[in-house]
Order: structure tokens, then C-alpha cells, then sequence
């Protein structure tokens, strides 16, 4: 802080006029309203200043070491700055009000013995931040954002929030600008996520300013290829489809048995909404299939099959013929248990439903596997 006051008392007292060469005061000064504003004064060394608000008759007290000698006005506002022993007589006024506007300050020094000029006090209208963003933001690095106010009180100068992400990094620097004001900038950085995508980035001045909001961030990631991709069977064809999610979109290839899929054998369709991109090849079936995503971030690649399954028609065929043939064991057994067991009786009965049982027709249903019916082969590699 010390560092700040003295360049802004050195770049104040430049362009000063005063009633006595021994007190430096500038003509005026610039505040904006709900900061503070430092009236630079430079003088020899001292042990007391007094300052007093100008007016045709009187001497209204602005700062002094006795309180109640402050006028309503001013009270509980105004300090001095600096060290006394080394000439600084700097006023500092907290809380500007707009009712601050166009009146005059003066100090004495040492109880009247040095007197400084008149400094003026113009005040302006409250500031909001301004913000700005890195107009490219791509998943895994980090973006950069700038959160910027004006004001006038370089010793206390305003603090900003972000709002809407978690900083990475966070450094303020304060610049005075040629209007006799400074400026504040927050240096931001960000990771940038494409689970961010569309979330705006926010500052504001605390603890009451307004929130200023950039436009929605833009994520750029490479292509990513979702595990619903996949190929089956259909009517002797091979069906193969590949979803990624990019940004930007992703240009989708495919190639078949390590090499590129050809018409008139192949056939690829793509589409695209939002950051989402389908392409659908259809061909021959019993080959090895692979689908590769590629855009200027980067790829990926994603093997849909090694051998070729016969389809769902097929599967459910065989799913069913092995329940078949487990319920006909079961029944079975079944009836051997019951054949012998009644075997020891010796009963003419017995034996001719053992007959009828061993003569059991397992082809009264010709049409057994009638609900295999035609359907779709299906399979995905993981």
C-alpha cells in the first residue's frame, strides 16, 4: 500500500497548485461514489493537520484528532494517510457520497502555521465491473479471464468475486488510468470441462455490485465414440452404427478388415445435431469392423466386432432348442424314475403305461421351434 500511495502522491502533486510552496495539494480531485478518495497533501514535517471545508463564513471541520469537532457530514469518515514525520499530510475520505460532489477542502498545518490551497471534489456515478473472457476454452487447458473496475481509492481498491466457476489461479493488479482514477483488474484462470459447456462466468465488486456475465462458455473436446455403438445382422446385411460427441463435430470414416470401406459394397451415412454425430454403414456381413472419429483436437477409434454372430433370429433359435432340450431331459428322467419303480410291482398295469410312456411321441409338435421367429442379430464389442 505504501508503494501505491507514494506513485499516487508523486502523480498528483505534479500538476499541484498551493497557497504556500512548503504544502502540496492538486486542484482537485476525482471520486467515485461508494469509494474512497485521497486528497495527496505533501509538506515538511510535522505533528499535527487539520482539515476544514471551505465555505464564505466558518471553518467546518472535515478531519481532525478531535472527533466531535467533525462536522455530521464527514464523521466516521475521513483519516490521514502516511507518516507525519515525513511530510505526509494525505486526506482520505471513505464511503464517497454523492452529496461529496463540488465542494472544497483545505489543511492546516500545525495549527494554522502552514496552510495549503483549495482541492475540489468531483464525484462520479457508482462503477460495476466489466468482464472479459478468452474467446477459446478447450477441455484439459486452462482459459484465462479478466474481471476490470474503476474507482478511486488506490490504497483500498475494491474487491471481486467470480462467479459461476472455481478459479485455478487469481492475481489483482491496480494501474492508474489518464482520468485521475485507477483501475482494478482481476487475472483469472480456469479449467475448462466440457461438463462447463453453456455455464456463464460472472464478477462482481463486493460486497453489493452487480454481477456483469460473459457469454456462455464454448467448450472445444475431442471426439469421444459412446459405447451404444455397435453392429447386427439384418436380412443377410450387416448393420453397423457409431455415435460421437465432439466439438467441433467430428468427421466419422470407417474401415473394414483394416482397410477403407468402398461403395458399391458399402454404404455410410452421416448426420449430425448439436455436438453429436451418427454415421451408419450398412454391407456384407463376416467382416471386422472399425470406426474412427477425427477432429482438429483429436480422435478416436472403436472395433465393433472380430467375428460374426448370426444374428438375433439366431440367437433365440438357440436359446429356445436349449430350453427344449432341458425340459424333455427333465421329463425324461422323469418317467425312467417312474418305469422303475413300478417295474417291482409286477403289475400288468404298470407295464402298459410304462409301454404308452416309452412310446411317447416327441414329434405330436412338428411346429416346436415356431416361435423362433425371423428377427434381428445383435452384438457390440466393449
Amino acid at each position: 500500500m505504501d508503494r501505491v500511495l507514494k506513485l499516487f502522491l508523486t502523480a498528483s502533486l505534479l500538476s499541484c497548485s498551493c497557497h504556500c510552496s512548503k504544502v502540496q495539494v492538486p486542484k482537485s480531485v476525482t471520486a467515485i461514489q461508494g469509494n474512497c478518495v485521497v486528497v495527496p497533501c505533501r509538506t515538511g514535517p510535522h505533528t499535527h493537520a487539520t482539515w476544514y471545508k471551505y465555505q464564505r463564513s466558518g471553518y467546518p471541520t472535515v478531519y481532525s484528532t478531535k472527533t466531535k469537532d467533525i462536522i455530521h457530514q464527514f464523521r466516521g469518515r475521513t483519516s490521514l494517510l502516511g507518516n507525519a514525520t515525513q511530510g505526509n499530510c494525505s486526506l482520505k475520505i471513505n464511503n464517497v457520497r454523492q452529496e461529496d460532489h463540488g465542494i472544497s477542502v483545505y489543511v492546516w498545518i500545525n495549527a494554522g502555521k502552514m496552510y495549503g490551497d483549495y482541492t475540489k471534489i468531483k464525484v462520479l456515478p457508482p462503477s460495476e465491473a466489466g468482464i472479459t473472457v478468452e474467446s477459446t476454452q478447450v477441455e484439459g487447458r486452462l482459459f484465462s479471464a479478466n474481471c476490470t473496475i474503476r474507482h478511486s481509492c488506490p490504497v483500498s481498491p475494491p474487491q471481486l468475486e467470480w462467479l459461476g466457476l472455481s478459479s485455478v489461479s487469481n492475481e489483482v493488479t491496480t494501474t492508474q488510468d489518464s482520468g485521475g482514477l485507477w483501475v482494478s483488474v482481476a487475472h483469472a484462470r480456469f479449467s475448462a470441462s466440457r461438463g462447463d459447456q453453456g455455464k456463464r462466468l460472472s464478477c462482481r465488486r463486493i460486497p453489493d455490485g452487480n454481477p456483469v456475465t460473459a457469454d456462455p462458455l464454448h467448450i472445444l473436446f475431442p471426439p469421444t465414440i459412446l459405447p451404444d455403438s455397435a453392429c447386427w445382422e439384418r436380412e443377410g446385411a450387416l448393420h453397423c452404427m457409431c455415435w460421437v460427441e465432439a466439438e467441433p463435430n467430428a468427421s466419422i470414416s470407417w474401415t473394414v478388415d483394416g482397410r477403407n470401406a468402398v461403395h458399391p459394397h458399402f454404404n455410410v451415412t452421416n448426420n449430425s445435431t448439436g455436438r453429436m454425430t451418427v454415421s451408419v454403414m450398412t454391407g456384407p456381413t463376416g467382416h471386422a469392423v472399425t470406426c474412427e472419429a477425427v477432429n482438429y483436437l483429436g480422435n478416436d477409434t472403436y472395433q465393433m466386432s472380430g467375428t460374426t454372430v448370426q444374428g438375433i433370429a439366431g440367437l433365440n433359435y438357440l436359446i429356445l432348442a436349449a430350453i427344449v432340450f432341458i425340459v424333455l431331459g427333465m421329463v425324461m428322467i422323469a418317467v425312467h424314475k417312474r418305469l422303475k419303480k413300478r417295474k417291482f410291482t409286477g403289475s400288468h398295469e404298470t407295464q402298459t403305461k410304462a409301454q404308452q410312456i416309452n412310446t411317447y411321441n416327441l414329434d405330436n409338435d412338428d411346429n416346436i421351434y415356431a416361435n423362433a421367429a425371423s428377427g434381428d442379430g445383435f452384438y457390440r464389442h466393449t
